[in-house]
């Protein structure tokens, strides 16, 4: 499995309306790929602004070609997301999973 890597910074302001639109448009996108196998959204604040990483995982290079394009390490940042988004990485970055262990269920903060 890969794990693909990407970052981006919003201003406090904006970093809630980047989640909404995350969990809204981008993980459905995602979920509707072959290969695609999860993902993982992480926020914190980072001085100015709030720093938002993540981490999705895919079974293949094949699967992440799928989601980026020929291209495969290229961002994927909608026009949405660039309103939203200070500044972002323009290359994300892919890591080979060697070993993992994830709760069988996961839950979104303010979940019960």
């Amino acid at each position: 499995m890969i794990a693909r890597v990407w970052r981006g910074w919003a201003r406090h302001a904006d970093a809630d309306a980047y989640e909404r639109y995350f969990r809204a448009v981008v993980t459905p996108e995602l979920e509707a790929i072959p290969g695609f196998r999860g993902l993982i959204l992480l926020r914190r604040d980072d001085g100015e602004e709030t720093a938002l990483m993540t981490m999705t995982y895919f079974g293949s290079m094949e699967a992440i070609e799928r989601f980026a394009g020929s291209d495969r390490s290229r961002a994927v940042v909608h026009e949405e997301a660039r309103r939203l988004l200070t500044r972002f990485d323009q290359r994300a970055v892919h890591w080979r999973i060697v070993q993992g262990s994830w709760p069988d269920t996961v839950h979104y903060p303010g979940d019960s």
